[in-house]
Formats: structure tokens, sequence, C-alpha cells
């Protein structure tokens, strides 16, 4: 019998914390997904969940590996060459679109959770209907700029902690969500 790979580990611990929180009230999974590109051997899992009193900022957790990853791990038969990319997502709408200085302030936010050693990305998108403004998509990347090794896999049971801080904090940023 083979043993699992690193995403696959990856996988179950990240699955596993999110549901306990879940179980125990602290957070409501929305959504999951689970896609393998068999054109380039690619997988991607990514879970998604709210607080519960705050259902419109939406935090996700995605194990991404590469082909290259897994030949690494397979081939080269070595724990060190375990890896995938781990990045955490912040999704959420807002009424109006976000000035440079909120959204240095989420970032700032973020930076405060996590440690200023990651790469946060922001992502925005304007809605209108009909040539009239509905609002503003926000999604935020919050990412390690390098990949996971199994070597961190305890390090994972902590990852779901940060989210829900992260969520926590920013619906306290007093941004003008789109509930």
């Amino acid at each position: 019998m083979s043993h699992p790979t690193a995403y696959e580990n990856f996988k179950v611990i990240i699955e596993g914390s999110v549901y306990d929180y879940d179980l125990t009230g602290d957070i409501v999974v929305v959504n999951r997904s689970e896609i393998i590109d068999l054109s380039t051997l690619a997988r991607r899992y990514e879970i998604q969940f709210v607080l519960p009193n705050c259902d419109y900022i939406i935090g996700s957790i995605i194990v991404d590996a590469s082909l290259a990853h897994l030949a690494e791990e397979l081939l080269l038969n070595n724990e060190d060459h375990a890896a995938a990319n781990i990045e955490m997502h912040f999704l959420f709408k807002t009424k109006q679109s976000q000035t440079i200085e909120s959204i240095k302030s989420v970032t700032d936010c973020l930076f405060n959770v996590w440690g200023r050693d990651r790469f946060i990305e922001t992502f925005s998108t304007e809605e209108y209907h009909n040539g009239e403004y509905k609002s503003s998509s926000q999604k935020i990347v919050v990412s390690f700029n390098r990949v996971v090794t199994e070597n961190q896999a305890d390090d994972l049971y902590e990852l779901v902690n940060y989210v829900i801080t992260s969520l926590e904090e920013m619906q306290k940023q007093g941004i003008p969500f789109v509930k």
C-alpha cells in the first residue's frame, strides 16, 4: 500500500480541524470542493467557512499540489520533498469601491494576525447592473510565499485558528460590507 502524499495529509489535517471548529459552533462550513485536473495532474482542495454571526466575510483554506510536487515526492521518495502550496482567501462584497486607505487597513489587520513575513494580495472587482453600480467584490489572499512541507504539518492544526482570528478582526474594520 502506498503512503499518502503531502497533499492528502494536509487536506485531512485541515478538513478535520475545520470540522472540529464547525462542530463546536465557532464557524459554519459553507462550501468545500476538491478538483483533480486530469490534463495537468494537479489537485486543489478548498474549504470555505464563515463566523456564525458574520456570514458576509468568507474565509477559505486552499491546498494545491501540481504534478511537479507529486513527482518530487514519489520519485525521490524523500519526505523533504513532500510539499504543497497552501493559501488562505478572504472574500467579501462592499457597498462602495474600496479606497487605498481601507485596503491598507485590512492588509495591516491581516499582517497583525499572520506576521509581516506573509505575502498578502488584494483583488477587487466592481459589479454594475445595466450601468448602475451595485457592489465591489474583494478577494484577499494570504500566502506563505513558499511551499509547505510535511515537516511543517503539525503547524496546520493552528491554521484554522488564524483564519478565524482574521475573520473576527476584519469584521471590526468598519468596512461597509454587503450583508
